[in-house]
């Protein structure tokens, strides 16, 4: 398996440019290969179209580029300062309602479905804490799944997602109920280290 891309925090300093001076190439192909599927999965959930998703991907990318310079990560003395990921869904937020609001205007309606649900319900740190952590699910199992045999992956599934019992799993998948264990903590653990390549500053939360 080729060598996951540094997503910490390592990474996430190297991405501003100092006074427009060398731009690190590498760190924002890394970046990018991380948060552009996670972005456009998000943007693809709330609505949008693929070519409309791959647009709302590349304005955030660019918003990240003009502001990444005054992110800061969390520390003992600023607890207030939001993890990356927080401050990046915000961002992909305030862009996609900005994108629903006049898709509404020019369709001449009052709203739409969706952008009444981006507004609504939760206060906008709750809503994008939310987001973060369904968007960082759906990403990771995406990854995790596709290098993995279906019979551990549906076994994890069944028992860790749809609630199965392990002994019913074992009995339809022809598996030992300790193989059936094996499966769901072995996913569960690399569920956790892919999530894990998102946690971007949680290091010095």
């Amino acid at each position: 398996m080729a060598e996951l891309p540094d997503t910490r925090l390592s990474l996430i300093l190297r991405l501003p440019t100092a006074g427009g001076g060398h731009i690190d190439q590498s760190a924002w192909r890394e970046f990018a290969e991380i948060y552009e599927p996670f972005l456009f999965r998000y943007a693809r959930r709330r609505g949008l179209q693929d070519t409309d998703a791959h647009e709302h991907v590349q304005r955030v990318m660019i918003a990240v580029a003009k502001h990444v310079r005054h992110w800061q990560p969390s520390d003992n003395q600023r607890s207030d300062r939001p993890r990356f990921r927080n401050w990046l869904f915000t961002i992909a937020r305030t862009q996609l309602i900005d994108v629903l609001r006049n898709s509404a205007k020019q369709a001449g309606v009052g709203g739409t479905t969706q952008l009444r649900k981006l507004q609504s319900t939760l206060a906008p740190t709750e809503a994008v804490k939310q987001d973060v952590r369904y968007e960082a699910f759906l990403w990771a199992t995406a990854r995790v799944k596709q290098q993995l045999a279906p019979h551990t992956w549906q076994a994890f599934w069944s028992t860790a997602v749809e609630g199965d019992s392990c002994a019913r799993v074992a009995q339809r998948l022809k598996l030992s109920i300790g193989t059936v264990y094996a499966a769901r903590s072995r996913v569960l653990r690399r569920l956790k280290s892919e999530i894990a390549l998102l946690a971007d500053d949680e290091v010095n939360s």
